[in-house]
């Protein structure tokens, strides 16, 4: 693939009072040198960033290693000669305009590589356009784009997109970018992109039908309270849009090519991936999963165990979830007693009896420290026991109590308690353990007493 640098210009100008804005068009700024590459990547893939070619080196594979030259490097006609790629400015008034607003601004020119083919003259481009840019305006946003010229059919971008568009030449555009201050009366012609370099970029003989990773975020394992970044490099049809997420779900915010965070804790623990789209919103596409561990950490319990309420002869459940520096170890206790092989995150006590109920905590352990669970009750109820009784609009009546497993239950009732017998409501509940709720759904009467009756 070949490249071209965005020809250096003269970095003075003199004030104009313009009715439209002024800039400087410059491809080297604070020791930095933005190149356009010609095609020649396989797949019409577009890049786009600071190569490993330019000043100093930056992240894309541009560059000696794929094997690209510059454009405008070879004489001054030809296809991709300095004198036949053309370029131009298009923009819009405002910060951050959306690409589609984004129109020809600027005046069509020709790039040159390299200080040995000399510098173009003075370059002051001249805001045009229609809505044009005013001059003093606090900021617009602008793209430069490039294209083959070495037809003379496509003198200003206005025909070359639409050709590059149906595969007839070969074209490209960097990032958009703001610039405030815009030249006029009240200001000096400002460098395009702030005085800060303009991001490389490659021309495309098409226009790419889909996005892929050059590079992937990967794995990290940091100390609590320290940072991470994942990174990440897409190629495609730029620019991009890109939008991070954590097990899923999108992150607030996160919306640039790295994502960093400057206090990683446990609840940073999990999987981190990044949605892009490209300039076209094709795809989109998904970045493949980076795990972030947080190291050092002392056990933190995000589930507490739970008190709870048993009949004799149940079984009762605890369990607590904790997250932090693996391994962690468990010790459940009874009372401030260490329970014996009670040491994972779940405690089960089969055939409960009156005398194990009590208070039950857990002490979860690591290298780093140790944490002590909330206490959790156990109350045990003999088989039987009435925990509550339900009136329901005026239909019926509901008990529940505690039960065994493989017993039957039987609900009886009388209309007064000087009555000769209990009256069973058949048929008998077979009682799988835990709470058993019986009903009475016979017409209410003026007071009605009630048995649980177990066979």
């Amino acid at each position: 693939m070949k490249k071209l640098i965005l020809a250096t210009f003269a970095v003075t100008c003199a004030i104009n009072v313009l009715a439209q804005g002024t800039v400087i068009l410059s491809n080297r700024s604070n020791g930095q040198i933005t190149h356009i590459w010609g095609p020649g990547l396989p797949g019409c893939l577009a890049l786009m960033g600071i190569g490993s070619n330019d000043s100093p080196s930056g992240t894309t594979p541009f560059g000696s290693a794929s094997g690209m030259s510059l454009i405008g490097a070879d004489g001054s006609g030809g296809r991709y000669g300095y004198a036949t790629t053309f370029a131009q400015l298009i923009g819009a008034n405002g910060a951050n305009q959306p690409e589609s607003a984004l129109v020809p601004v600027g005046q069509t020119t020709t790039f040159r590589s390299g200080a040995a083919l000399g510098n173009l003259a003075s370059t002051t481009d001249t805001l045009t356009g229609n809505p044009g840019i005013p001059a003093n305006s606090p900021a617009a946003t602008f793209e430069i784009v490039a294209w083959d010229n070495s037809s003379g059919m496509y003198p200003t971008w206005t025909e070359a997109r639409p050709a590059w568009q149906n595969g007839n030449v070969s074209a490209g555009h960097s990032a958009p970018f703001t610039v405030t201050n815009i030249g006029g009366v009240l200001n000096f012609p400002p460098f395009l992109n702030n005085n800060q370099p303009i991001t490389s970029f490659n021309l495309l003989e098409c226009i790419p039908d889909f996005t892929w990773f050059w590079l992937q975020p990967t794995n990290q394992t940091v100390g609590a309270g320290q940072g991470a970044t994942f990174r990440t490099g897409a190629a495609g049809n730029p620019p991009f849009t890109y939008q991070w997420r954590i097990n899923g779900a999108a992150i607030v915010g996160a919306t640039i090519s790295a994502y960093t965070m400057t206090n990683a804790q446990l609840g940073n623990i999990g999987n981190y991936s990044v949605v892009v789209a490209d300039y076209y919103h094709l795809g989109p596409t998904t970045s493949s999963n980076a795990f972030l561990n947080i190291s050092n950490c002392a056990p933190v319990i995000s589930s507490q165990p739970q008190s709870q309420a048993a009949v004799v002869g149940a079984n009762s459940v605890f369990s607590v979830t904790a997250a932090g520096t693996a391994p962690l170890s468990y010790q459940w206790q009874w009372n401030g007693t260490n329970i014996n092989a009670a040491t994972t995150s779940t405690l089960t006590l089969t055939n409960v009896q009156v005398a194990g109920a009590g208070s039950y905590v857990v002490v979860i352990t690591n290298v780093v420290g140790s944490v002590t669970s909330s206490v959790a009750s156990l109350a045990v109820l003999p088989t039987g026991a009435i925990v509550s009784v339900g009136l329901s609009a005026g239909t019926g009546v509901s008990i529940t109590c505690f039960s065994q497993a493989g017993s039957n239950y039987v609900l009886e009732y009388k209309n007064a308690l000087d009555g000769l017998a209990w009256t069973p409501l058949l048929p008998a509940v077979t009682a799988t353990g835990g709470v058993l709720v019986m009903r009475d759904t016979n017409a209410p009467v003026a007071s009605r007493y009630y048995l649980v009756h177990r066979e």
